[in-house]
């Protein structure tokens, strides 16, 4: 049978690629979850393959390969009756992992500020929230709760008897809180931001140093202090990984990232900040090269490289 169902993989996924999404990183080739629960509505997974041009009869095997399963239990000498499964996806089968990401791939979100990425089953709302600009993160989600609310919310939407969608969406509304957290907590940088954005607009490290500098005031004299503490090799990398991964997406700068962290271990900075902070404790690294104006920009642009056959592969 599973010989049938790796056939029947290789060409599905051909068919359904363009449809797949990109922040889906389980149950990729060579990554697995081989111990998750994956619940899905046959009925539905037929629609939505028939919207990936998935030819009709495969869809039909697909939901005949999901529906109607024979189920029981045996302890020791006693054998439960049998029951017929329609709901979920059998464990240990080659095509339940990915039917589940056909499943689950129109739900998604991504855009400048904010993305879904999800793992299996699991999901993330990623992003950064600034003060009160929430409103793109509460468009994402249907309903928000509050955190020491959920163990109630739970115990509720258990005790439904025979629950339908209406009955469900009720108990949520009742707990949907569009949370005041933090409104009374004034943004701990407003008042020095068009100072942010005019002092770190250069083009360089260098030039955002001298624009500290010549500025005198004591944020940039205490902005100024902090980056002379700083390794000047890893300013310029993070300087020119700032730039670049605001125009890469979630993967590319995931495989940059996994660059630089390998470039890091080639060199020999961290090793000096692990050393006086963490070893020796003298809170005095010797960074090499030891000022900005001596980290080329060769050996910056040498981090970002690819590692060929080493890169991350996603």
């Amino acid at each position: 049978m599973k010989s049938l169902e790796r056939l029947v993989l290789k060409h599905l996924r051909t068919v359904v690629a363009p449809s797949l999404d990109p922040l889906q990183f389980a149950y990729q080739p060579r990554i697995g979850v081989e111990d998750a629960i994956i619940f899905l509505l046959p009925a539905l997974l037929s629609s939505k393959l028939l919207d990936m041009q998935v030819d009709a009869p495969l869809v039909s095997w697909i939901t005949n390969y999901l529906t109607a399963r024979p189920q029981y239990v045996k302890l020791q000498n006693n054998t439960s009756d049998i029951i017929l499964s329609s709901t979920g996806a059998p464990q240990g089968t080659v095509l339940s992992p990915f039917l589940f990401t056909v499943y689950t791939s129109d739900f998604r979100h991504c855009s400048h500020s904010c993305h879904l990425q999800k793992f299996s089953d699991d999901s993330a709302i990623v992003g950064c929230i600034i003060r009160d600009q929430e409103a793109e993160y509460r468009s994402v989600v249907d309903s928000f709760v509050e955190c020491e609310k959920i163990p109630e919310l739970e115990k509720e939407l258990v005790d439904l008897k025979s629950p339908s969608a209406e009955d469900i969406s009720r108990v949520l509304d009742s707990y949907q809180n569009q949370s005041a957290l933090g409104a009374d907590k004034p943004f701990v940088l407003e008042q020095h931001m068009s100072d942010i954005n005019r002092l770190f607009s250069s083009s360089s490290v260098e030039g955002i140093v001298q624009n500290l500098k010549a500025e005198g005031s004591e944020f940039a004299n205490t902005q100024a202090k902090t980056l002379s503490r700083m390794s000047p090799t890893s300013l310029k990398i993070t300087y020119r990984q700032l730039q670049a991964g605001a125009a890469l997406s979630l993967q590319d700068v995931l495989v940059m990232e996994y660059r630089l962290s390998q470039a890091c271990m080639r060199g020999c900075d961290f090793y000096e900040g692990v050393r006086s902070v963490l070893i020796d404790k003298d809170q005095n690294p010797k960074w090499n090269p030891s000022t900005l104006e001596e980290v080329s920009e060769e050996s910056v642009e040498q981090c970002f490289s690819s590692l060929g056959e080493k890169d991350l592969m996603l």
